[in-house]
């Protein structure tokens, strides 16, 4: 595999850990969908959280109910409540990736199950400081 490929390997492997990350942290704690949709537009725009929280205002299709990370609306957000929610949301993220790169973390989850095979502890790279 050439360099370019390999790079190519790493970054979607570090994404899929992210959306992995994402997901653990939505299931942990569900989340109100205003909330959701303006961390999305935030990660996505690399924009303002104001900005983000703007144009998630301005959906109008209504989100999935079946899905039990998602909080029935809130209507009575502030702006500013909802951009203390989305920074919540980017720390669970946050401790959810790093539970999930941290090989003692890793260990002590899979000690729970032993039934699961006995092989090498597999660690992800990170591209980016977690503190």
């Amino acid at each position: 595999m050439s360099l370019e490929g390999s790079l190519v390997s790493l970054e979607l492997l570090h994404c899929r850990v992210s959306i992995l990350a994402f997901h653990k942290a939505l299931a942990d704690q569900p989340r109100d969908p205003l909330v959701i949709a303006t961390f999305c537009l935030a990660v996505h725009s690399g924009g303002s959280l104001s900005e983000a929280v703007c144009i998630a205002r301005s959906i109008s299709q209504p989100h999935d109910s079946s899905f039990p990370e998602v909080l029935e609306p809130n209507n009575l957000f502030t702006d500013e409540t909802v951009m203390d929610e989305v920074k919540d949301l980017a720390a669970s993220v946050r401790a959810a990736l790093s539970k999930m790169t941290d090989g003692a973390s890793v260990s002590q989850a899979m000690a729970k199950h032993p039934q699961a095979p006995h092989s090498d502890l597999v660690q992800f790279p990170t591209f980016f400081p977690l503190d």
